[in-house]
């Protein structure tokens, strides 16, 4: 087929205005202030006496502070809470978060009397005194007696009448969901078989403002842990996602304690400076103890580049790949200043940089497709772990190394040096980190990884392309292997996805992969290789485009599109685990890498000496966003080359990691027979109104479509520009309509997408500080859209505004209308004085038939560049008659 290059839209028209945005649901039923003081003054006259004898305790111990965290339990969203609580002396606001649990009580809910919707609940943290609490208490007193409410008070009013429960923060959320408690069992098996050690574990504390009181608390928990017999060994504090963490070690005896008594035996467990414990070490992948089943390839890749770090423009933070691999030889550079190397000890635990930096330089083996032109940085964040008590080990972030404070350091090493070293690859638009933490699933909250992340992104102006995490529990289907083993195979697809459906308040995305301005990518069920008929063995789904077996399913903040994209993933095959006709099937994953497909080809490290050859297949998130990242790479190729050919600078006003972030979004689409298959299945008369978004949480906006974002078809038009707005402002573009589309009952397709990097705050509910979407041009284009393929609400949530708009009927419109598109810019998160870059890509095509859409479009774009010179011309030559005549 015969491509052409992308097209650029002419500059917009800047406002000093946007357009609302659609509500946020209905309005609460909640009882009265009077109501709720009756309510919850015993539980607060007790929290009172509970604080005073919290301050007599720690009035017994040297230095301790005697505050406490205060946990506000309030249904529903309720803006500037924080605002109205910092009003009340004593108070220091910290942070709010978010719960999966919902209020289950009547008294507070949306909707009629008679059909009352619970709300989900909002939980406001803040740091307290008790001279605090009395006041709050005070002013709460005040509001029901009276009725009156002092200036800037009203939120606080309302606050008041949606909470639900109100505590302090404790022990058990110190350590709950963090899966500390597991690896401490496991520590201490390990003990049992390996002797006596220190047990090391992160302390994430409560971020204070005061550099002062940071190191207050920072000494006070060393103290602490001295008392126990443990140690602080470092320590990370970054002001711009509120964090404060500390590594810590604690005997296995002291570990031991907490085991078999409890949490609250130790004082250090019951620290008020303490938010979270969690255990280190937890990211990253199981090394097998067997070699790797692989296959030899005589095929000779020539690899004779120069490798030159400032030329790279992707990077990879990973696992040490093997070197000297021929498929990766003298096309990468590895960064190692933490000396990550000496970790491994043999070629086989080189296993997972080695695949990853093979998928982003070549691809899928199977696809047959060139290697990168630009090499790849590697900087190792993963190394073999000791043995647990099974003999299993885990490449995976050293344990004597905080997370944030390693990813922090190696994208500042990329971009301004570091210890005198000058930037190591400052041309770098995109990272790949295949690598999760599957103990820390996103539950609305942000973790610390993403928060960085975000930040990253937004300083860097770089791109973070994420794996999702893979979910590799066993599927059990209700009906027995008979059955199942009689079934087609779309019988078989069915069943896999209702089984899946019904496990998915388990499947959530693994941190990082809930970072709002990076692309989280899952896996499609798809690679180019062979299938091997094994008995036993079971590929679950036919229909092509199909979404993996092993995605998570979810939403990300705020309920927006999170994973963006799916792209490869390789095929993933079940064995049955069932030998029985009559029982129950249950299926599991079979391992990856392994000797035969399906599968993605890719290379592999090997025990044979001299063997730099070996291939094998696997699957995974991981692979997925390794594909999109060397798809970045290539799409970086069709920027440079539009840039010699743009008219005007369409293209240098955002950061190419944002043009490069729309392109990637925009070939996103959801295949017809995918959706068909899952709809049949999971589209119900409840959800009827609503299944767009659960679509969305299988499928995110689609897999990517590759062609569409590197060039035109004859039947697309394609066009892309580049802008900076201020928050409260917008641009409006022109987008021009071709006559062969007017009046005929054709079906025609818009692709609207929006990228920007927005600023965060980490200490508000809202986070990003500038939300960004595209007016709906269903409402006002004279060409007809009327349907859409994603849930409206939850377009607008995220970094990037993606949209799917079509329709079939005739459309009468004169030559030379246009579609005009708005992108508006709102300030959130207390957001102010921002200025944000970003990129606007569209496309409009007819997918079921050949019509000149493109020469059309381009022949109109090009006809208003000659008006507008003739305008200039004209405005300038009547600009000069006036300077020139007579005063």
């Amino acid at each position: 087929m015969d491509y052409r290059p992308h097209l650029t839209f002419l500059a917009p028209k800047t406002a000093l205005d946007i357009d609302r945005l659609p509500g946020n649901g209905g309005s609460l039923t909640s009882p009265s202030p009077a109501t709720q003081f009756t309510r919850f003054q015993p539980i607060i006259g007790n929290m009172q006496r509970q604080f005073a004898e919290h301050i007599a305790l720690c009035e017994s111990v040297e230095g301790l502070s005697p505050e406490k965290i205060l946990v506000l339990e309030v249904a529903g969203s309720v803006k500037n809470f924080a605002i109205a609580l910092q009003k009340v002396k004593g108070f220091e606001y910290l942070s709010r978060w978010l719960t999966d649990e919902i209020v289950e009580e009547n008294s507070v809910y949306t909707g009629s009397s008679e059909k009352p919707k619970p709300v989900e609940r909002e939980i406001y943290l803040t740091m307290s005194n008790q001279d605090g609490l009395n006041r709050l208490f005070a002013e709460w007193r005040k509001i029901s007696e009276t009725g009156a409410v002092d200036y800037g008070m009203t939120p606080l009013r309302d606050a008041l009448r949606q909470l639900h429960r109100i505590r302090f923060w404790n022990t058990e959320d110190r350590i709950k969901k963090t899966g500390l408690l597991e690896d401490w069992r496991y520590r201490i098996l390990d003990v049992e078989r390996y002797g006596t050690e220190n047990v090391p574990f992160e302390i994430e504390l409560w971020f204070k403002k005061s550099g002062v009181a940071r190191s207050k608390a920072e000494n006070e928990l060393t103290t602490l842990l001295a008392s126990l017999g443990g140690s602080v060994s470092g320590s990370f504090v970054h002001t711009g996602i509120a964090y404060h963490a500390l590594r810590g070690e604690l005997p296995i005896q002291q570990v031991q304690k907490v085991i078999e008594l409890g949490a609250e035996q130790l004082q250090l467990m019951r620290s008020d400076d303490v938010m979270f414990f969690r255990p280190l070490g937890q990211c990253g992948f199981s090394l097998r103890d067997e070699s790797i089943i692989s296959t030899e390839e005589d095929i000779t890749i020539n690899n004779d580049q120069n490798v030159d770090s400032t030329s790279a423009i992707v990077a990879l933070f990973d696992g040490l790949p093997l070197e000297n691999h021929e498929a990766i030889k003298n096309r990468i550079t590895v960064d190692d200043p933490d000396h990550f190397s000496d970790f491994y000890s043999a070629p086989k635990q080189q296993l997972h940089g080695t695949a990853m930096a093979s998928l982003i330089i070549h691809g899928d083996r199977g696809a047959g497709d060139r290697p990168l032109e630009t090499p790849l940085y590697v900087r190792p964040i993963l190394a073999p772990g000791s043995p647990s008590f099974d003999g299993k080990r885990m490449e995976c972030i050293p344990e004597g190394t905080l997370p944030l404070d390693l990813i922090h350091r190696a994208v500042k090493r990329l971009f301004e040096g570091d210890g005198g070293v000058v930037p190591m690859a400052p041309n770098v638009k995109a990272i790949n980190l295949s690598v999760c933490d599957p103990r820390q699933l996103f539950d609305r909250n942000m973790s610390p990884w993403a928060r960085m992340l975000d930040w990253l992104s937004y300083r860097y102006n770089v791109l973070f392309v994420v794996s999702a995490g893979n979910h590799l529990d066993d599927i059990n289907l209700d009906l027995s292997l008979k059955e199942f083993t009689l079934m087609s195979l779309l019988e078989r697809e069915k069943a896999m996805i209702g089984a899946i459906n019904r496990t998915r308040w388990s499947r959530r995305l693994m941190s990082p992969a809930e970072a709002i301005n990076a692309i989280t990518v899952k896996a499609t069920h798809h690679d180019c290789s062979e299938s091997h008929e094994v008995p036993g063995i079971f590929d679950p789904f036919v229909s092509e485009g199909m979404f993996s077996p092993i995605n998570p399913i979810s939403f990300g903040k705020a309920n927006g599109v999170k994973p963006e994209v799916m792209a490869s993933g390789g095929r993933v095959t079940y064995k049955s685990m069932t030998y029985s006709d009559d029982d129950p099937v249950a299926l599991r994953v079979v391992n990856t890498p392994k000797a035969f497909g399906p599968g993605h080809k890719i290379a592999v490290p090997s025990d044979i000496s001299g063997a730099i050859n070996r291939y094998a297949f696997s699957y995974g998130t991981s692979n997925a966003a390794a594909l999109v990242t060397r798809r970045i790479a290539l799409l970086h190729e069709t920027i440079e080359s539009m840039k010699l050919f743009q008219h005007d600078d369409a293209l240098q006003n955002a950061p190419e990691s944002v043009i490069l972030k729309a392109l990637i979004v925009h070939g996103a689409e959801i295949s017809e027979k995918a959706a068909k298959a899952s709809k049949a299945v999971l589209h119900t008369k409840e959800n009827s109104r609503t299944y767009k978004s659960e679509q969305g949480q299988y499928f995110g906006y689609g897999q990517i479509n590759e062609k569409r974002i590197h060039a035109c078809s004859s039947n697309q038009a394609t066009l892309i520009r580049s802008g900076v707005l201020k928050l409260g402002e917008s641009d409006t573009y022109s987008f021009p309509l071709p006559p062969c589309l007017a009046s005929i009952e054709q079906s025609r397709r818009m692709i609207i997408t929006l990228a920007w990097f927005s600023p965060i705050n980490p200490v508000h509910n809202e986070y990003n500080q500038a939300q960004m979407w595209v007016s709906d041009p269903k409402k006002s284009s004279a060409l007809n859209f009327s349907q859409g393929d994603y849930y409206h609400h939850s377009q607008k949530k995220g970094t990037v505004y993606h949209d799917v708009i079509y329709g079939d009927k005739a459309s009468p419109y004169l030559s030379g209308q246009d579609i005009r598109l708005k992108v508006n810019c709102k300030a959130r998160a207390a957001g102010q004085n921002i200025k944000i870059p970003y990129a606007l890509v569209v496309t409009l095509d007819t997918p079921n038939i050949e019509l000149p859409v493109y020469e059309e479009v381009k022949l109109a774009l090009e006809q208003q560049v000659t008006q507008s010179v003739s305008n200039d011309v004209a405005l300038k030559s009547n600009t000069d008659i006036v300077n020139e005549s007579p005063q």
